[in-house]
């Protein structure tokens, strides 16, 4: 099983201090999964469910969960008008 372990908050990882974009919409993530309990719940669960699988690369784990952080993203955006 993968180590899903997530860096402590505040604390950015070479990956996310590349670019101002990727640090304002981890943030927006990340406050959207405080919120709503339903989102955080079914991204834990998809992470789970990946975690499960064999990955050949990390970055395929990483490209597995885009189709539902953009759904959890749009209900953000629509609920939160940004």
């Amino acid at each position: 099983m993968m180590d899903l372990a997530t860096p402590a908050i505040g604390k950015a990882t070479a990956r996310e201090s590349e670019s101002p974009v990727v640090n304002i919409s981890m943030v927006k993530f990340r406050n959207w999964l405080r919120v709503s309990k339903d989102d955080r719940e079914l991204y834990a669960r998809t992470k789970r469910n990946l975690a499960e699988v064999e990955w050949k690369c990390t970055q395929n784990y990483a490209d597995a969960k885009s189709e539902v952080i953009e759904e959890i993203m749009s209900r953000a955006r629509r609920t939160t008008g940004t």
